[in-house]
């Protein structure tokens, strides 16, 4: 990696460390936190996780060459930034879900779509 670069990656966290050489899949293998900061460090690159969803539950991390360390701030800011947009987005559309159900709602809705296709025949 070049001294900008940078590496987003995720992987299953866990109490214990794949030691195997196979893929496995469909099942899950783990690694501990220090393992995998070991595996970084061992390429003279450093890692720090990022505070991001993950569906399956994995750890994201940000791996960077060390001389490089700022952009993380930087980066784990946006990330968490997107997740409360993205959070902030579902609460929304579950509440718009909602109104459009009421029932004065669907009517108005009703109204405003025949008033658009009678229009639109004009």
């Amino acid at each position: 990696m070049k001294t900008d670069s940078i590496f987003v990656a995720t992987f299953m966290q866990g109490n214990t460390d794949y030691n195997g050489e196979k893929w496995v899949y469909p099942a899950v293998v783990t690694y501990t936190w220090e393992k995998m900061s070991e595996l970084v460090k061992e390429q003279q690159l450093d890692l720090q996780k990022i505070d991001f969803f993950h569906p399956a539950g994995q750890t994201w991390i940000i791996i960077f060459h060390p001389e490089n360390k700022k952009i993380f701030s930087l980066i784990n800011n946006d990330f968490a930034t997107i997740q409360n947009l993205r959070m902030t987005l579902k609460a929304c559309q579950e509440r718009l879900s909602r109104i459009e159900k009421h029932p004065y709602v669907k009517m108005g809705l009703a109204v405003r779509r025949f008033f658009l296709n009678l229009f639109r025949k004009l």
